[in-house]
C-alpha cells in the first residue's frame, strides 16, 4: 500500500498521522512518503517522483487543498484527520474526534480523541508517570495548586518511583516550586526528545495528567494506564472541556478530588487502540 503523509510541520498533526500509518503497517505492507506542505501545490508537484497513493493522509487545514490537488493529479483516497475547514463532502474519509461533534455517518468516522501512534504497553505497577501542561485557550493554569496535587501524590505513594516531565506550556519555574521526594524525579521538556513520553508510557502503569493536556489524556489510555487528572480551572465550558467529561462520565479517568477521597485508579477495561480501529475501517471501506 502506498501511504502519502501531507505534513504542514505541526509535532501533533504529525503525530495523528504517523500514529494512523503505523496502524495500518500493522496490517499490511505500507510504503510511506512525506510531503511538507508550504504551499497548495507541493503536493501535486512532489509526487510527480513518488508512486502512485493508494492513501493521501492530510491532518492540519494547510494540507486540505493540497490533498484535493494531489487526488486530482495522482489518484488516491483522501483521509482527512480532525474536522477540515473545507466540507467533508470532499474527502474521501474524515476521521473527527467525537467531542468535535462528529458522528459516524457517511464518510464520517467518529474518534475517541485524536489519533497517535501509542500501542499498549508491558506496564509494570511500580511505575508511575506524570505530565504536567500549562495554560491553554482552553484552560486557565493555577501553578500552586497543580504543585500541591503532584505533592500529595508523591507523599501518599512512597512504593512508586514517579518520573514527571513538563511541556511548553508549563511556566517558567514551575519545577523549584516541587521540592525534592524521593520517589520523584523531574526532567524538564528541554531535556526530553521525541521518543521519550512514548517510551516512559509502555511502563507506566500509572499516569497523572493535567486536565489541559488532552491528547496525552488519551495516548496514556491508549498505552492502556490507569489515568488520573491533576485539576485545573478552564476558562468556559468548551469542546475540549466537554470530551474531558465525556471521559470521566464514562469512567475512564479519576479526578484528583476523586482520589484524594479514596477512589483507585482503574486502567481502562482495554486500551484505546483507535488508529488500529480506524486503520482496519480503512482498509474495509477502501478494499486495500
Amino acid at each position: 500500500m502506498e501511504v502519502w503523509i501531507l505534513s504542514d510541520g505541526k509535532a501533533g498533526h504529525v503525530n495523528q498521522s504517523h500514529g494512523l500509518a503505523q496502524a495500518l503497517a500493522r496490517l499490511t505492507t505500507v510504503h510511506i512518503s512525506t510531503i511538507l506542505v508550504v504551499h497548495f501545490w507541493d503536493a501535486r508537484r512532489a509526487g510527480r517522483a513518488l508512486p502512485r497513493p493508494d492513501l493521501i493522509l492530510a491532518a492540519g487545514h494547510r494540507t486540505h487543498l493540497a490533498a484535493l490537488l494531489a487526488r486530482r493529479t495522482h489518484g488516491g483516497k483522501i483521509v482527512v484527520l480532525m474536522k477540515p475547514t473545507w466540507p467533508t463532502g470532499l474527502f474521501d474519509l474524515c476521521l473527527i474526534p467525537e467531542h468535535d461533534g462528529a458522528q459516524t455517518t457517511g464518510n464520517i468516522i467518529a474518534t475517541r480523541g485524536a489519533l497517535n501512534p501509542i500501542t499498549p504497553g508491558r506496564l509494570e505497577p511500580g511505575r508511575g508517570l506524570i505530565l504536567i501542561g500549562g495554560p491553554s485557550p482552553h484552560h486557565a493554569w493555577d501553578d500552586a495548586a497543580v504543585v500541591a496535587q503532584v505533592r500529595a501524590i508523591a507523599q501518599a505513594t512512597p512504593d512508586t518511583d514517579w518520573e514527571l516531565t513538563t511541556s511548553r506550556r508549563t511556566p517558567t519555574g514551575f519545577d523549584a516550586r516541587l521540592g525534592a521526594f524521593p520517589n520523584l524525579r523531574v526532567t524538564p521538556v528541554e531535556q526530553t526528545g521525541p521518543d521519550w513520553v512514548p517510551a516512559r508510557l509502555a511502563r507506566a502503569a500509572q499516569v497523572w495528567v493535567t486536565a489541559d493536556s488532552v491528547s496525552m489524556i488519551y495516548e496514556a489510555l491508549t498505552a492502556g494506564a490507569a489515568v488520573g487528572l491533576l485539576e485545573v480551572p478552564y476558562r468556559r465550558r468548551s469542546r475540549v472541556v466537554r470530551g474531558v467529561e465525556q471521559l470521566l462520565h464514562d469512567r475512564l479517568v479519576t479526578t484528583f478530588a476523586a482520589w484524594r477521597t479514596g477512589q483507585p485508579l482503574h486502567p481502562p477495561a482495554s486500551p484505546l487502540r483507535e488508529a488500529d480501529r480506524c486503520a482496519a475501517l480503512i482498509r474495509e471501506r477502501f478494499g486495500l
